[in-house]
């Protein structure tokens, strides 16, 4: 009879607690989790960023803005979810916590920083945990693409300044095509005839040295060291 009563007196006990935690539960508002930068509705962002080579250079940074209005905030963590990648807060690297960003000046701003390290699709969550285990999720989309190549562009004009046969050959009509992510054109290789030509800049006077027909080509490198497919043409000087 008494064993019967303790076994009663355990599951009330156990179910007064259980009862407990779920009135608490029911009162307790859970922890938010914005984006930072972003409207404070948005909790997924799809985005993109181009892959070098050296690791180092591959940095997506999204911090986020953690509030708990109980106060109750245990924890901010990551789940990389698919893909291949390093997570640093405040410049270290993290296996799963996230750490305030201490650059900003408040409590409530944590630093996260991606790189990834392969091609294709990422997927990261970010949670922020309170004491009773209620939690808020954020999820950022990745696609991680390889270098775009450029494209040359050659325009070839007379300007006539200081002899009849001077021409300006000019490519700056050429472009990266991922600009947008910082690529940009920093070698021009023109050809004339047989003869190459680096330059920095993308156009130059040249005299030629009497009527002719001249093959003129262009090839440009993107800041990743890719080149651009030749662009040629045949020119009449005269």
């Amino acid at each position: 009879m008494r064993i019967y009563l303790v076994i009663i007196l355990v599951f009330t006990l156990l179910t007064s607690c259980d009862d407990t935690m779920t009135q608490l539960q029911r009162i307790n508002e859970r922890p938010t989790a914005n984006f930072t930068f972003l409207e404070n509705d948005i909790s997924s962002v799809s985005d993109s960023v181009k892959f070098f080579s050296s690791l180092s250079k591959n940095n997506y940074n999204q911090d986020v803005t953690i509030s708990d209005p109980e106060g109750n905030l245990k924890d901010v963590f990551f789940k990389i979810s698919s893909g291949s990648g390093k997570v640093f807060s405040n410049g270290i690297n993290t296996k799963r916590q996230l750490s305030i960003n201490n650059s900003l000046g408040t409590d409530e701003i944590y630093s996260f920083n991606y790189r990834p390290e392969q091609l294709g699709y990422h997927e990261i969550q970010i949670f922020a945990q309170d004491e009773l285990d209620e939690y808020d999720t954020l999820t950022i989309k990745l696609t991680v693409f390889e270098n775009l190549s450029p494209v040359a562009a050659l325009s070839v004009k007379p300007t006539r300044v200081v002899s009849r046969y001077e021409y300006t050959i000019d490519g700056s009509g050429s472009y990266d095509r991922d600009a947008k992510f910082g690529g940009e054109i920093v070698l021009y290789r023109f050809g004339i005839n047989s003869q190459e030509i680096d330059l920095k800049k993308p156009k130059f006077p040249y005299v030629f040295g009497g009527e002719q027909i001249v093959n003129i080509s262009l090839r440009v490198q993107d800041s990743n060291g890719q080149w651009s497919d030749p662009i040629e043409g045949l020119y009449s000087i005269d």
